[in-house]
């Protein structure tokens, strides 16, 4: 009497459907087909550790964005600018001048007068986000640009209810153009998970003089974007008995939004 070893060694979709296929009631394209189907089901809505990711470009495009998330260049509030600026390479990062004079402490003067680098970003439709931080290099010269020797972040929600991280980030002091500066990193004590838009600024404080330049090198908004509502997708039965002759029905059940469930009986 010979024993068949149906599942034996790594099991991965394609062998898994040539072992059933053995069977005269299994027909390969189908149950690919199948098979498939619940992928493409599963797949948009896994998520990202960075929903936005930007590194070094000097026109503020990002590196990387989330497939279901809409995010836009770095821009520069009204009191800052660009003119002629110290290191302007394409991978010199996002520079700026004009940063702010005074403390910390002042923050909500600075937001006023528009002395920050800001990113937008959107949920696509049927999509949430749900950010756990954000980080970021900045560089900003000790020598000759008397640049800001303090950081913070702040974001807003559908542009209302402006929150700040608190605690300032001192960022790098490097006058060359490519050096990375320093990081800084934000972790929420809990996550935004929104369906709306969320916009982080960045601000620098106790800039020396008006034309104080600071880069940023890299920006990490951290995080996931996750399906809303959710759908939950399971087969049944998880086990089929498998015997010569049998009909076996697999079912995919589909849960929280209009996809319509698929079974497909073999025999």
């Amino acid at each position: 009497m010979k024993t068949l070893l149906l599942f034996q060694g790594k099991l991965t979709i394609n062998n898994f459907v040539d072992r059933l296929s053995m069977f005269r009631f299994f027909d390969k394209k189908l149950l690919m087909s199948f098979l498939f189907f619940l992928f493409f089901i599963g797949e948009p809505f896994r998520g990202l550790s960075q929903i936005y990711q930007y590194s070094d470009n000097n026109l503020g495009t990002p590196f990387s964005v989330n497939p279901n998330v809409t995010g836009g260049n770095l821009t520069r509030g009204l009191g800052l600018s660009n003119t002629s600026l110290t290191c302007t390479g394409l991978t010199d990062g996002f520079g700026a001048k004009g940063w702010h004079s005074g403390t910390a402490a002042t923050i909500s003067t600075a937001n006023t007068d528009g002395k920050y680098v800001s990113i937008m970003i959107s949920p696509k439709t049927g999509y949430k986000l749900n950010i756990t931080g954000f980080d970021a290099n900045f560089r900003s010269p000790s020598s000759g640009s008397g640049g800001p020797t303090f950081v913070r972040f702040a974001y807003l929600v559908n542009g209302t209810g402006f929150t700040e991280n608190g605690t300032s980030i001192t960022p790098g002091t490097s006058i060359s153009c490519g050096n990375g500066g320093l990081k800084g990193t934000w972790t929420l004590p809990s996550a935004i998970e929104t369906i709306n838009s969320v916009e982080l600024r960045i601000f620098g404080f106790n800039a020396s003089v008006a034309t104080a330049e600071m880069y940023l090198k890299t920006i990490n908004i951290n995080g996931t974007v996750i399906c809303d509502p959710a759908i939950t997708v399971s087969i049944a039965p998880t086990t089929p008995a498998i015997c010569v002759n049998d009909a076996v029905t697999l079912t995919s059940s589909i849960s929280g939004a209009s996809v319509p469930s698929l079974t497909h009986a073999w025999s």
